[in-house]
């Protein structure tokens, strides 16, 4: 696994610090694994089962439409 660095501004690391009982790594992971994947989709034409089929595969979850 590669590691990367996220800059973030001084009000949002206060914010983190405070919560320091989060994984922000693992936050910071799933987001952006979400985000590609989504990209992915529009950018292949998914449908959103077949985007839904292959964020299972990699183990996420989107949510289901009217659920928060």
């Amino acid at each position: 696994m590669v590691n990367a660095t996220l800059s973030v501004p001084d009000w949002l690391y206060k914010l983190m610090k405070r919560y320091s009982h989060v994984n922000w790594s693992e936050v910071a992971r799933r987001a952006t694994v979400r985000e590609v994947l989504s990209i992915k989709a529009v950018e292949e034409e998914l449908k959103r089962e077949e985007l839904e089929i292959l964020m299972e595969t990699v183990g996420f979850e989107i949510p289901r439409e009217g659920s928060p």
